[in-house]
């Protein structure tokens, strides 16, 4: 993946040297995480999860979940500052709702991609392929948010409702899945072929679409599809990558369409992933965004229950600003302020 260094305004640092910070604090506090067995995919939860403080991360504003690396980063974030909002936002964010961030408050940094354009020579042609550059931003949790109101309560389908939501989605994606895996699930890149115990060996029908589901993460990864290295065996690297892809995506998976997360066989995994990412940093980032296109691919968004729906999200807006209409005087202070703070922010 090709990094342009570019350099981000306010900052000594390319975003090449910006992005390869990040990626070793995130290392880092994952490894950590690794070690205490409290990493956010290597833990079950159950299904049905409804209540504020126990969902994915997402915007106060748009109510849209964060993807891929940002997605882990704040759940682990969430648990070590000990927060009990699933809602972040962005400094001029709180600003526009009328709210405003405590002081003293530390922000959390997290990354988005950027595109760049190709450019063209004389005859019009390509010179050099569009490439990606990160930029690094900054949010904040709702407890660190004066003036926010409550987190509206997260409408999850009824249990019969996400099942069928799961069965569409395994039917439309069209992989071979067989119940001959005998007391094994597995997915078999030779025949490119899903195998897995009977139904009735699961212990709850969310289990086996959990299962079900990790196990098309991985049948993502044929070379006709997204294309992973899915050739080594256990206890190799590329085994070791592309366990974490299926993972990172099974937890996305799970949390979406609200059906729970159970990791299985993690245990067996996570010595090696401490050496990937002892070894190789970047790795974790990699594997989170593979993750995010597993979901995509699979067209998770489709059945997938947003946190916030549209009306309450214009309905939390109104009652904010109803309830603290700042002054032009406030508003200059704090848009100063935002300009202060968002300067420090972004220095890594």
């Amino acid at each position: 993946m090709a990094l342009k260094r570019t350099r981000q305004q306010g900052s000594g640092k390319s975003a090449a040297q910006k992005y390869a910070d990040y990626a070793q604090v995130y290392a880092d506090m994952v490894i950590q995480h690794l070690e205490d067995g409290t990493a956010p995919w290597i833990r079950p939860w159950g299904p049905g999860r409804s209540e504020p403080g126990f969902g994915a991360p997402y915007n106060a504003i748009t109510g849209k979940c964060y993807s891929g690396s940002n997605y882990g980063w704040l759940l682990m974030i969430k648990e070590m500052k000990g927060y009990t909002d699933d809602r972040w936002l962005t400094f001029k964010q709180a600003m526009d709702l009328g709210c405003h961030v405590r002081k003293g408050e530390q922000s959390t940094v997290c990354i988005k991609w950027i595109v760049s354009d190709a450019k063209e020579n004389d005859q019009g042609e390509d010179n050099e392929q569009a490439r990606l550059f990160p930029i690094l931003f900054s949010v904040f949790n709702g407890d660190q948010i004066e003036g926010m109101p409550l987190a509206p309560v997260r409408e999850i389908p009824k249990e019969h409702e996400r099942h069928e939501q799961c069965e569409a989605l395994i039917l439309a994606a069209g992989a071979s899945i067989s119940h001959n895996g005998g007391n094994r699930a597995y997915y078999s890149p030779a025949s490119d072929s899903i195998h897995l115990p009977a139904r009735e060996a699961f212990k709850s029908t969310d289990n086996y679409y959990a299962t079900t589901l990790h196990e098309l993460g991985h049948w993502t990864g044929h070379k006709s599809r997204l294309d992973r290295d899915l050739s080594g065996g256990f206890g190799s690297v590329s085994y070791a990558k592309e366990e974490l892809v299926a993972e990172l995506a099974s937890m996305m998976i799970g949390d979406r369409l609200a059906i729970g997360h159970d990791p299985g066989q993690h245990v067996a995994y996570i010595a090696s992933w401490i050496k990937l990412l002892q070894e190789h940093p970047r790795e974790i980032l990699i594997a989170a965004s593979k993750a995010e296109q597993v979901c995509t691919h699979l067209g998770v968004a489709k059945y997938e229950h947003e946190p916030m729906k549209v009306a309450e999200r214009s309905q939390m807006a109104e009652q904010v600003r109803g309830e603290r209409e700042p002054s032009a005087v406030e508003a200059g202070k704090g848009r100063r302020a935002s300009k202060r703070q968002r300067g420090v922010e972004l220095s890594m």
